[in-house]
């Protein structure tokens, strides 16, 4: 009469151990399937992990010019980051996020008047203002595409270190252009010759 007491609970044993066995085995199995080495499940685990792919060495390559492109890499941020004195010193850039985060931020508090003055800080905090140069006719050949009004794409705007109301101003198609009363609202701008 014991004995058929103990079936039941034997049988029970039994079949949580095939089911563990079983579990056991389709672990070992599914994560055989995951050491594959494919690129896109290298791929997959490089996200995973946060890493970018383009610093980890790969079958086939020269391990040498891999080394000399990370130490070009490590010499242009050197550079970058020690200009002019070729020294760095990472304290300086948390210093200087620590004075970044102590500026304010935003636009003042008041009312913005455009008919108070011809100051540079009278421009529109929240809109374009143009300081020039203004667009000009196209049509000034016979013959000619008529292109309109034209005005070229800015590249790049310099002041003298002497004299700051005087600038230079670098236009895509549009030549070198000067002017010598500097960012106020009434600057003009005439073409020079390049």
């Amino acid at each position: 009469m014991r004995e058929s007491r103990n079936l039941p609970t034997r049988l029970i044993g039994f079949v949580l151990l095939l089911a563990l066995l079983g579990g056991g085995v389709w672990l070992l199995s599914r994560g055989a399937g995951l050491t594959a080495e494919t690129p896109l499940s290298r791929q997959a685990q490089l996200d995973a992990m946060g890493l970018d792919s383009s610093l980890l060495f790969e079958p086939g390559e020269d391990p040498a010019a891999e080394a000399e492109d990370l130490l070009a890499q490590a010499e242009f941020w050197a550079q970058r980051v020690s200009y002019p004195t070729g020294r760095f010193n990472p304290a300086w850039v948390y210093a200087a996020a620590d004075v970044a985060r102590a500026m304010p931020v935003g636009v003042p508090a008041g009312v913005h008047n455009l008919d108070m003055s011809n100051s540079p800080l009278n421009l529109s905090g929240t809109g374009f203002t143009s300081l020039g140069p203004q667009p000009l006719q196209m049509n000034g050949c016979q013959g000619c595409f008529a292109y309109g009004l034209a005005a070229g794409r800015t590249n790049v705007i310099a002041s003298d270190p002497v004299s700051p109301t005087i600038a230079y101003l670098g236009s895509d198609g549009g030549g070198v252009w000067k002017t010598t009363n500097c960012c106020d609202a009434n600057t003009t701008w005439s073409p020079t010759m390049d």
